[in-house]
C-alpha cells in the first residue's frame, strides 16, 4: 500500500523508532522534483537519542529516507533496523539527488 501524506502535516511532529527511541522532531521534508514524492525526512536531533547521536550530519541535522517510515499518526514512526548501523543512506541536509526541498513547518 502506498503512504500518501500530505507534507505540511508532517511539521513538528516528533520521530520516534519503532522500539520507541525519540530520535528528534521532523523540521522539513525533501521532495523529488518531477514527482512531487516525500525523499527524505529532516530532522531536529534530540541530544538525549543514541541513535540520532550517532546520525547525525555536520550540519546537526539527522536525514532518514523516507522509505523508513512505516508509521504516521501523532509521532513518525521509523524503522530502527533500516537507518542504524550504517549511515549509507543517510543524507546530509541539502544534499538531496535532484530534489527540492519543501518545509513541513513547525519551529526552527
Amino acid at each position: 500500500m502506498a503512504k500518501l501524506v500530505i507534507a505540511k502535516s508532517l511539521g513538528g511532529k516528533r520521530v520516534i523508532t519503532n522500539d520507541g527511541e525519540e530520535i528528534g522532531k521532523l523540521i522539513d521534508v525533501s521532495i523529488q522534483d518531477t514527482t512531487g514524492k516525500i525523499e527524505d525526512i529532516v530532522i531536529e536531533p534530540n541530544p538525549d537519542s543514541r541513535v540520532a547521536q550517532s546520525l547525525t550530519g555536520d550540519d546537526g541535522y539527522v536525514c532518514v529516507p523516507f522509505l523508513s517510515v512505516i508509521a504516521v499518526s501523532d509521532y513518525v514512526v521509523v524503522e530502527r533496523k533500516s537507518i542504524s548501523g550504517s549511515s549509507s543512506g543517510i543524507l546530509e541536509y541539502g544534499a538531496g539527488t535532484g530534489g527540492g526541498y519543501g518545509y513541513a513547518g513547525g519551529n526552527r
